[in-house]
């Protein structure tokens, strides 16, 4: 998985987005072994997350689909920062998200940190995660189609919480 994820960084093309993607489970984290070449690649990711960002916040769908992917392998830090950089896809492309989130449902778990993980910016700072929450439920409700609305109606669940 390395060496795709080091050509999609250099290239961030939605052919390599794929690549790296048919490399990594589709759910949970049950083909971690903990191998020096699982780690390795986890450090190449988490040291290159920033590229991944870029085409996650460009609303391109295979980076999204990468982006979601990723958490089967990730945890601590990176998972976080993973659910850091889809949560803020909610409010400008909320049908984007609620699909890749449809079709990577099994690699995701709880939705809490996903859909409310605002982001170091809101720590301590109560009005303004309020704000965050209703905008992104706003956002979320704006989805009408019918084979998104149990999962729309979940994260909106959780961010209610």
């Amino acid at each position: 998985m390395s060496r795709a994820f080091r050509d999609y960084v250099s290239y961030p093309s939605s052919a390599n987005a794929r690549a790296v993607v048919a490399q990594l489970p589709a759910r949970g984290r049950d083909a971690y072994t903990g191998s020096d070449a699982e780690a390795g690649a986890l450090a190449l990711i988490d040291q290159e997350l920033g590229t991944l960002e870029c085409q996650v916040r460009a609303q391109e769908p295979d980076a999204v689909r990468l982006a979601f992917r990723l958490m089967t392998v990730t945890d601590g830090a990176l998972l976080e920062s993973l659910h850091e950089m889809l949560g803020r896809l909610i409010r400008p492309a909320p049908r984007l998200f609620l699909q890749q989130l449809a079709e990577n449902e099994g690699a995701v778990g709880e939705l809490d940190g996903l859909v409310g993980n605002f982001g170091t910016e809101y720590v301590d700072r109560v009005e303004a995660q309020r704000l965050e929450t209703r905008l992104r439920v706003t956002a979320l409700a704006s989805v009408r189609d019918r084979r998104l609305r149990r999962l729309r109606d979940r994260c909106i669940a959780s961010l209610q919480r």
